[in-house]
């Protein structure tokens, strides 16, 4: 008998020896003694059936209870305590421990050795019923059937994995409720619920099965058809504690029982109405049974089949495949389990032949009776139909073989399946695909196979597709190729095919071509440019020969206009000159005096009101102390030459009449001169303006000059002189042209002084937009060009209608005109949006004494609806200013005349555009200076005054 191994641990050596000699003179093999709780875990390594332990151990309860679950649950080794304290062996760690048990005198060997044999039998036991509960519960999970235990009382103990599976529900929900609620047992037909078969068994203490079909409720409704079994569970005695129920699926039988059930229905059916050859003959091929579609194909009734011989009817002995099919009917009969297949030319009634493919098999009837199924289809039109593609396909091997262009047929990777004859010999191939050819043997690179795939699959097809592909020898030729894809019966990819053809010859026969090409149109591009050179050059010989023309009849003009201007000059200049020294004279002996004198003013309207009013209002620093004195403020204070822009100053909301807005552009210059730098007759005009300021101001206190129309009518005589002499030296510039005075100058500097100095009464209703570019510099006149410049600015002005928001553009930038050997020059570009000119004028409008702003003295018609009639008061102070106003928009038609003869002096050119309504632009063209560094060829800088 074995001995059994033990281990002691005490952390007393005398108890520790006591203790082993006790186990061991009992019988038992003490395999370790240790005296600590470490060395008591390292020693559960060898495996002792129990550990005996002192509680004291390590100092304490605590740490012999750690020792004896670390042994436990490491190596399975149950443990046993001794103490010599009553109180150790109740502590809370040794209590909480599983020990087989303890005992509180170490001292006794006795009871040690007792708690010895008690623990070592109590696990024996223990390990006996673990061992029987795992074949149990073994044995139970792997039975198919569900199994479940029930006590007496119907409760659920336990079930098994396939139990849980049929009824649904796990073993938590199950064990412990009645066995009625979790198993619901109902008739098939009647659907009532029946008897839990558990109780019968228990009753009649015998095993008993359901004698009727039923099925078992499902969650969800469900139905599960099932069988059903119950035996009790009984002891010795024969007193019966509980029973098992055994449940098992019959669903899928029942189905198939149902299945075979309208499959024979279905047969039946299916054999008298199918569309097939059925019947059925015994082995030695007599005819026992003959479907309806059978008698209709075979022409014979059933009365007139039925009993007859197969191969004496139907069958076509005469042909090949009918003996065939007869000695494998043989083969049949003799090895039943086999079927038989083929194919078979069959006789209708009447002779006529038809192709029937048969499907034969043994059929058993029952004892040693069998019987042969035969279901045949007719194939005659399919056996047509392989013939045509049988010929078909001939023509096809024969065409695709004998094709010139190369063919081929490849699976998806691109591995060759069939390629023609002309294929192997392009790229010098002698065996036929199959031999691992692949279209990559003909691509330079995988990467190009891949591109060409990839574009065959994304467009489905390509056509004429061009690429360079390399025969077995490693040479390239250039090919087409029109590739598409190969779908299979799903419309799934399958693969590629397509067709290449060799252009090779062609691509080299093009780039001849293409060079011979390059040639041609090389030679007609060089005999086009000399065409052009030469049609360019008499082009710009005619041009010359046309300019020359058309300068020499200007030059007659001008020459005429010279003659004539030097001729009449001083005719006309001298009697202006007369004209205007007695304007003069009469304004400096104030023949028409501009002050005040005392006897202008009556006694309502005295000096002194009128000073008083203008003191109230700023004017003078206190008001006088009598008339005398009075009317020495006010004849000082009306030949302040700044006394407008004061008065202007502290009433800036004041509107002027029309009169006197005149008369203050027609002294604009005047007033911003010092007093002491005016001549007698402008001093004398300035005067005039300022009393007529006051009289507009004051009208109630300041009386009308007796000779104010005397001297409105001396300023029109004056500014009509003053136009005539303007006529005169505009006419006396083509006669003797000035000297120029050239300076390096930038456009830009030009244009901003011109535009300064244009009068206020033509840009105070246009925008000027300007944009230059930068490093241009010309060599000019700055005199002469400003002039040029301000004179199409304000015929610029002009053209724009004072109800229009007023435009004018001005740019100056570097131009290439047309020709090689040109220098670049520098274009003025001056565009407004006016009125434009109309077509007919735009030949002539250069024309000396040519213009279109006609002079018109019946002012009247221009009269505004704010006007006064002309025998209104005040009508000849009005018309005048009106003729003043509506004279300045006549012209002599020399302006532009004047201007181009500037420009063409400067050798530039002066050119027009205009569309009607929209605009005009006038271009400038002046030769560029060589460098930006100043130069002055003569006295440069503005002259001195006003242009």
């Amino acid at each position: 008998m074995a001995r059994h191994k033990l281990l002691v641990a005490a952390s007393s050596e005398a108890i520790k020896n006591s203790v082993r000699q006790a186990l061991e003179r009992a019988g038992y093999f003490v395999a370790a003694c240790v005296s600590s709780p470490e060395d008591a875990v390292a020693a559960g390594a060898e495996r002792p059936e129990l550990a005996v332990l002192d509680t004291a151990l390590g100092g304490g309860p605590a740490l012999a209870a750690a020792a004896a679950e670390e042994m436990l649950k490491r190596y399975s080794v149950p443990a046993v305590f001794f103490s010599a304290s009553a109180q150790d062996l109740v502590s809370q760690d040794t209590l909480r421990t599983r020990s087989y048990g303890s005992v509180c005198n170490p001292a006794r060997q006795a009871d040690i050795v007792g708690l010895v044999r008690f623990a070592l039998y109590r696990g024996e036991m223990e390990n006996a019923l673990v061992e029987n509960r795992r074949w149990l519960s073994a044995t139970l999970m792997s039975i198919a059937d569900a199994v479940i235990a029930v006590d007496k009382d119907g409760v659920i103990k336990l079930l098994n994995g396939v139990a849980e599976n049929l009824i649904g529900r796990p073993q938590g929900e199950c064990v412990g409720k009645f066995v009625g609620d979790v198993v619901e047992l109902a008739d098939e037909k009647s659907g009532m619920r029946v008897p839990n078969p558990v109780f019968s068994a228990m009753e009649q203490r015998e095993a008993v099965r359901s004698p009727q079909d039923i099925y078992l409720g499902a969650p969800g409704g469900r139905r599960i058809f099932v069988g059903c079994r119950a035996a009790p569970i009984t002891r010795e005695s024969g007193e019966v504690d509980g029973a098992v129920l055994v449940l098992w699926d019959v669903t899928s039988a029942k189905n198939a029982q149902e299945a075979i059930q309208r499959s024979e229905e279905k047969y039946r059916t299916l054999v008298e109405s199918a569309n097939s050859i059925i019947l059925r003959m015994d082995l030695t091929g007599k005819i026992t049974f003959f479907n309806e579609f059978a008698q209709e194909f075979f022409g014979y009734a059933e009365k007139d089949i039925v009993g007859k011989n197969f191969f004496d009817t139907v069958f076509a002995r005469a042909s090949k495949a009918g003996g065939a099919a007869a000695q494998m009917l043989g083969r049949l009969s003799d090895g039943p389990e086999n079927s038989l297949s083929y194919e078979s030319e069959n006789i209708r009634r009447g002779g006529v032949p038809v192709w029937i493919s048969w499907t034969n098999r043994v059929m058993r009837l029952g004892g040693n009776r069998r019987e042969i199924l035969c279901v045949g289809n007719d194939i005659t039109s399919l056996r047509q139909a392989a013939n045509a593609l049988k010929e078909s396909e001939r023509k096809y091997r024969k065409l695709f073989g004998d094709f010139l262009d190369a063919i081929y047929i490849a699976d998806r990777s691109g591995a060759l399946i069939e390629a023609n004859r002309a294929y192997l010999e392009l790229f010098g191939y002698a065996a036929a695909p199959g031999a691992g050819m692949h279209l990559r043997d003909i691509f330079e690179g995988a990467a190009d196979l891949s591109a060409f795939l990839a574009e065959v699959k994304r467009k489905s097809a390509v056509r004429n597709y061009e690429l360079r592909l390399k025969k077995k020898n490693g040479e390239l030729i250039d090919c087409i190729m029109t590739s598409s894809l190969r779908l299979d019966a799903a419309g799934r990819p399958a693969g590629f095919e397509g067709v290449l053809r060799d252009i090779t010859s062609q691509k080299c026969a093009q780039q001849e071509l293409e060079r011979s090409r390059q040639e041609l149109e090389l030679r007609v591009q060089e005999r086009t440019r000399d065409l052009a050179r030469a049609n360019e050059q008499l082009g710009s010989a005619y041009s010359e020969l046309q300019e020359a023309h058309n300068q020499l009849i200007q030059s007659e003009k001008l020459a005429a206009l010279g003659r004539f201007s030097s001729g009449i000059a001083h005719e006309i200049k001298n009697p202006l000159g007369i004209i205007m020294g007695g304007i003069e004279y009469l304004q400096i002996k104030d023949l028409v005096p501009a002050e005040f004198s005392q006897g202008e003013f009556s006694a309502p309207r005295a000096p002194a009101a009128l000073a008083a009013g203008l003191a109230a209002d700023g004017f003078l620093k206190s008001p006088p102390a009598n008339d005398a004195q009075a009317l020495a403020a006010l004849n000082t204070l009306i030949g302040d030459t700044g006394f407008y822009d004061a008065w202007l100053g502290r009433n800036k909301s004041a509107q002027l009449g029309r009169e006197a807005a005149e008369l203050v552009r027609a002294t604009e210059d005047l007033r911003k001169m010092d007093e002491d730098s005016l001549m007698p007759a402008e001093l004398n005009a300035v005067r005039f303006l300022n009393r007529y300021l006051l009289e507009f101001s004051y009208p109630a206190q300041a009386p009308r000059s007796p000779n104010f129309d005397a001297f409105l009518t001396l300023i029109k005589i004056k500014d009509a002189t003053t136009r005539a002499d303007v006529i005169v030296r505009n006419l006396l510039k083509f006669a003797r042209p000035s000297e120029l005075k050239t300076a390096r100058v930038s456009p830009r500097e030009l244009i901003e002084y011109a535009i300064n100095n244009i009068p206020m009464e033509e840009k105070n209703h246009v925008a000027f937009e300007t944009s230059y570019e930068d490093g241009l510099f010309i060599d000019v006149d700055r005199n002469q060009i400003t002039q040029v410049i301000i004179n199409v600015l304000v015929n610029a002005a002009q053209a724009i209608p004072k109800r229009r928001e007023g435009r004018v553009k001005i740019r100056a930038r570097r131009a290439q005109p047309p020709g090689i050997a040109r220098k670049p020059f520098c274009a003025i570009e001056i565009s407004d949006n006016g009125e434009g000119i109309k077509k007919e004028d735009l030949p002539r409008i250069f024309e000396p004494f040519y213009t279109t702003k006609i002079y018109n003295k019946s002012v009247e018609s221009r009269r505004s609806p704010d006007e006064p009639e002309p025998d209104a008061p005040g009508k000849t102070v009005r018309r005048f200013w009106q003729d003043i106003r509506h004279g300045q928009a006549q012209g002599t038609g020399l302006g532009l005349s004047v201007s181009k003869s500037i420009i063409n002096n400067h050798r530039g050119e002066m050119t027009l555009s205009s569309v009607e309504g929209e605009g005009t632009t006038v271009t400038i063209t002046l030769p560029l200076a060589d460098s930006a560094a100043p130069r002055t060829d003569a006295k440069s800088g503005h002259d001195a005054g006003r242009i």
